[in-house]
């Protein structure tokens, strides 16, 4: 099993959807929803042209944070998640 966490910004979630394309039964994505979004404190504007990265996100996994992150043009850091990873870690 292939686990995979990013920073939410066009660039990781690009990276995530490479990754599911490639290897979708052994990949499992890491923190990387709509809540985890939102606790991750998305303060970074992404400008127009990053934000448009968005737009040819197509998997179905990402859709709702894709469109979360285009409705609020931030970017957040997984820096913020890192007490909620040690705890995915040490409940396995």
């Amino acid at each position: 099993m292939i686990h995979y966490a990013s920073d939410f910004y066009p660039e990781g979630v690009g990276m995530a959807e490479r990754l599911l394309h490639r290897y979708a039964p052994q990949l499992r994505l890491w923190q990387m929803d709509v809540a985890a979004y939102h606790k991750s404190n998305p303060v970074k504007p992404i400008d127009k042209e990053r934000l448009k990265k968005l737009e040819c996100m197509e998997h179905t996994t990402l859709l709702p944070l894709v469109k979360e992150m285009k409705r609020m043009k931030k970017a957040g850091y997984q820096e913020a998640l890192v007490k909620d990873m040690i705890q995915d870690i040490k409940n396995k």
